[in-house]
């Protein structure tokens, strides 16, 4: 049942993580044909680089980290030893991991053209840029980053090991200081139109209905 089990999450893992992967990666790669304002934040260097060699030096960023962390990486975390406890937590791990992908990638559908990528240090909004509403964007100003904090969560409960649990925590950091850089930049670009939409909608954390 455990080895049967922890395949079958392997390869939604796995599956759910390549999808993740080509449609950041394209969704960079059509960025590069939007019409975008200047950036803000001193990262703005980043923006006037070519996008395949954003995309190249991302992807030698990733490959550096994984090759001097790969021992740490699979690491046990000492908790819940036995077996019927750790099936329950990869069956739980398996559907956070699925609703953080779907709303991730239903909240980049929704932003369309419009969604880009930022870092903690800058941010550009494509020229035009309105502010977005409906869908996920009604519960949460975020739901892109929460998506990834869920679908983290779900890979750290699913194989128990320091390298998902420590880059979860390294991620929540970082998206925290980007969705601040972005909002700094939507107060600028849209005034008073995302004042009353951030006083109204929450950060991260949806609220309950009628809450």
């Amino acid at each position: 049942m455990e080895n049967s089990l922890a395949s079958v999450a392997d390869v939604i893992i796995v599956s759910g993580l390549a999808v993740y992967l080509i449609v950041t990666f394209a969704g960079w790669a059509a960025g590069a044909r939007v019409a975008r304002n200047a950036p803000v934040g001193s990262g703005g260097w980043l923006y006037s680089l070519p996008v395949s060699v954003q995309i190249a030096g991302s992807l030698l960023i990733v490959a550096a980290l994984l090759l001097v962390i790969r021992g740490p990486l699979w690491i046990p975390v000492p908790v819940l030893g036995d077996t019927r406890a750790a099936d329950v937590l990869r069956v739980l791990g398996l559907v956070i991991f699925i609703i953080g992908l779907g709303l991730n990638l239903w909240a980049r559908a929704t932003l369309g053209a419009m969604w880009g990528i930022s870092t903690s240090a800058g941010t550009q909004l494509t020229a035009g840029h309105r502010l977005i509403t409906h869908g996920p964007f009604a519960r949460v100003r975020h739901p892109i980053y929460l998506g990834i904090w869920l679908f983290l969560t779900g890979i750290a409960l699913v194989y128990r090991t320091w390298g998902p649990l420590l880059f979860l925590i390294a991620t929540v950091y970082s998206t925290v200081r980007r969705a601040q850089r972005e909002e700094s930049a939507l107060t600028g670009m849209l005034g008073d139109e995302w004042r009353t939409y951030a006083a109204s909608v929450p950060m991260f954390v949806p609220r309950l209905r009628g809450g």
